[in-house]
């Protein structure tokens, strides 16, 4: 299977797990306590995570059929770097007002979700150039 369509596949998955979560689980339109807090960040982390996937892989074929092996290249390495900076952007983010526990993770759920978001939108005004 190719990797648009494992991670589309992915996505349905985990869009149907999302929607059952949102139907039995946390409250995630007005969470009650901390352990709901961070459910909900996890969930959204994790639905913008399937989106960032898909635009990544789908800049990668696009690169790839255009013949841009040097710049296929260069995403990688450039991704990889990302991840590296969201992850220790995000560690910083949840703790520097002096967030502990289920605060502190909600937080970081929260800014992992939102840096996903946001590293999406970039790769898919990228992949408009090369559509």
């Amino acid at each position: 299977m190719s990797h648009p369509r494992l991670l589309a596949t992915g996505a349905l998955l985990t869009l149907n797990l999302c929607t059952f979560a949102a139907e039995k689980g946390p409250n995630c339109e007005s969470p009650e306590h901390g352990a709901e807090l961070v459910a909900c960040a996890a969930a959204r982390h994790a639905a913008a995570d399937v989106k960032l996937n898909i635009a990544y892989w789908q800049l990668r074929n696009a690169l790839r059929k255009h013949g841009e092996a040097a710049m296929e290249e260069n995403l990688q390495i450039a991704q990889r770097d990302w991840l590296k900076f969201q992850k220790s952007h995000c560690a910083f983010e949840a703790t520097y007002e002096g967030a502990g526990g289920s605060f502190a993770s909600a937080k970081l759920g929260d800014c992992m979700a939102e840096t996903t978001a946001e590293r999406t939108k970039y790769l898919e005004d990228l992949l408009s150039y090369f559509e």
